[in-house]
């Protein structure tokens, strides 16, 4: 029997092999493509400004910073110009707007790339028991843990393959990216279209513009620990 099992588990193991190094090499050809040619410069806070500045006036502007989302997400390369440069061009809220549907779209097509090529190696080596472990566990304490990783400065892919190849459900990771990015890209928004405003606007509005940055980052700050007591507050009623 355990000899048929190594017969049959040869080939499994094998194809899920496969596919896991498929996914590396989509990785790495993308960064490769990012980092080595002449896209590279659109990596560039200011360059990615320019362009979008540029392209503003056009109805597919915000397509386009969408798709380049799409383009970098899986790659590994940090989100963080797109985000500060859709901020300074766009203003803060359709910035945001723009901003948040293309890192959410960016990190379900990461996660979609590591659940279909990458968890059936991960769940042949770490083993079926094992797994449902993880999964029981991500399914208790999970969400929150996965949120207040967003607010963290670990890459942006990283968090998006790893979700995925520990077994997260779908729903739980989307759940738990919109509300760990939406409140963080309205910052970041807000604080790039504050600094561009300084130079063109107001005292006044620069001000404004300051105070909803220190109140989001205030948001930021209590989110996790009210998400811990709420889990507190669900295992208390469960123990009981």
């Amino acid at each position: 029997m355990s000899g048929a099992a190594g017969v049959a588990g040869g080939p499994k193991l094998g194809r899920a092999a496969g596919r896991f190094a498929l996914l590396a090499l989509i990785v790495v050809v993308l960064a490769l493509v990012l980092l080595l040619t002449p896209a590279s410069r659109l990596l560039e806070r200011d360059t990615l400004t320019a362009l979008l500045g540029d392209l503003r006036q056009t109805w597919w502007a915000p397509l386009a910073l969408v798709g380049g989302y799409l383009l970098i997400s899986p790659s590994g390369i940090p989100v963080s110009p797109l985000i500060l440069a859709g901020g300074a061009v766009f203003g803060p809220l359709w910035g945001w707007l723009y901003s948040t549907i293309g890192c959410l779209l960016g990190a379900v097509l990461s996660f979609a790339l590591a659940r279909g090529l990458g968890q059936e190696l991960v769940e042949h080596l770490a083993g079926e028991r094992r797994m449902q472990r993880v999964e029981a566990m991500l399914e208790r304490h999970g969400f929150w843990t996965l949120v207040g990783i967003r607010f963290l400065p670990i890459p942006f892919a990283l968090i998006n393959y790893g979700a995925a190849l520990a077994g997260f459900r779908f729903a739980s990771f989307l759940g738990a990216s919109v509300i760990g990015l939406v409140p963080s890209i309205l910052m970041w928004n807000y604080l790039a279209h504050t600094l561009v405003s300084v130079a063109t606007e107001e005292r006044g509005a620069v001000l404004r513009n300051a105070a909803v940055v220190i109140a989001l980052v205030a948001l930021l700050v209590l989110l996790r620990p009210l998400g811990r007591a709420l889990l507190r507050r669900d295992d208390a009623a469960a123990a009981d």
